[in-house]
């Protein structure tokens, strides 16, 4: 081992050459192998809740999920609010035009 070839190094170069031939679908270089199909499930899982990255994501997706609801709840308050009056309004002109209107 040289002094450019530190153990770091020497483990990094291995776990990169095993990503490659994952990516590759193995030493046949066969892409439908299931390698490949391993490492996108990892990134997946990891991405999902094991790095930084992929919690700070489901956190702010998370928050904006609540706010949307938030917002739906409000908005759907006011519309039945608007409707409600409405619908007051619209039964109160119907029985003043059938008491005969104030005759």
């Amino acid at each position: 081992m040289s002094h450019a070839e530190t153990p770091d190094r020497v483990a990094l170069d291995r776990a990169l050459d095993r990503w490659r031939r994952s990516r590759a679908g193995g030493p046949s270089g066969d892409p439908s192998a299931s390698g490949g199909q391993g490492l996108a499930e990892l990134a997946r899982r990891l991405d999902d809740s094991g790095c930084g990255y992929g919690r700070v994501s489901a956190a702010r997706i998370d928050h904006l999920t609540r706010a949307y609801d938030r917002l739906e709840t409000k908005l759907n308050a006011v519309l039945m609010a608007v409707v409600g009056t409405f619908l007051s309004t619209l039964a109160s002109l119907l029985l003043y035009v059938v008491r005969g209107s104030g005759h």
